[in-house]
């Protein structure tokens, strides 16, 4: 789970505020992706699930620094790629002298049966953008009570909704006087500059509270 808890994120943040190093033959790595798939790539981890018996999976977690990077980075071609690329890393490094906690989780190569390879891409910036929601989540009844149209606003790993009570209320001027009042806040926790109005737009949503009463029960996990 990359979270803010985790210790993979800790580490991203220390790494690009330059308070940490990677140990050599990591940032090899790092570099490697950095440069062969043109993005930002902060670190690597490395976790094993043991699903059955004879099933194993070996997560590969890539630490990106935003959310372009991710999407840069994920085709099919470049996965092969990369689960290649860190096969012979495995099979040439030596676990039981391994001294970064992020990769001692990791399925000795090779081995018989084989684990499955799982790849997850964590950009840096989209925790930073939870981080800064759970930051301001104190502050939010101040907006609610500057612009009364706001109902509730919902917020994922990914993505925000915004309901307002009404459909007539669904105006692009409260759309737009909603992100940039909510945006001010966050932007007070935006240590990277990460946080701009177009990519909060982009990953923003817009309903009304009588829009889910009519047609969805009033449920907002539709």
């Amino acid at each position: 789970m990359y979270s803010a808890n985790d210790a993979s994120y800790l580490r991203a943040r220390a790494l690009k505020k330059g308070e940490a190093k990677l140990a050599l033959s990591h940032q090899e790595m790092v570099d490697w992706l950095s440069n062969q798939f043109e993005v930002r790539a902060l670190d690597f981890k490395f976790e094993t699930k043991n699903i059955s018996p004879t099933l194993h999976q070996q997560v590969i977690g890539i630490i990106l620094e935003t959310v372009a990077d991710s999407i840069q980075i994920d085709s099919r071609e470049n996965r092969m790629l990369i689960i290649e690329r860190f096969i012979a890393y495995l099979k040439t490094t030596d676990l039981k002298t391994e001294q970064d906690v992020l990769k001692q989780d990791a399925w000795p190569f090779p081995s018989d049966p084989s684990p499955e390879i799982i790849l997850a891409f964590h950009p840096l910036e989209a925790l930073e953008w939870r981080v800064a929601w759970d930051c301001i989540s104190a502050e939010i009844i101040t907006v609610k009570n500057q612009f009364d149209f706001i109902y509730t606003i919902l917020v994922n790993n990914i993505s925000q909704t915004i309901f307002f009570y009404k459909d007539e209320q669904l105006t692009e001027t409260n759309k737009a006087a909603t992100l940039n009042a909510l945006l001010m806040l966050l932007k007070k926790h935006d240590e990277f500059g990460y946080f701009g109005l177009a990519s909060f737009s982009n990953t923003t949503y817009f309903d009304s509270q009588e829009n889910l009463d009519k047609n969805y029960g009033g449920d907002p996990f539709h």
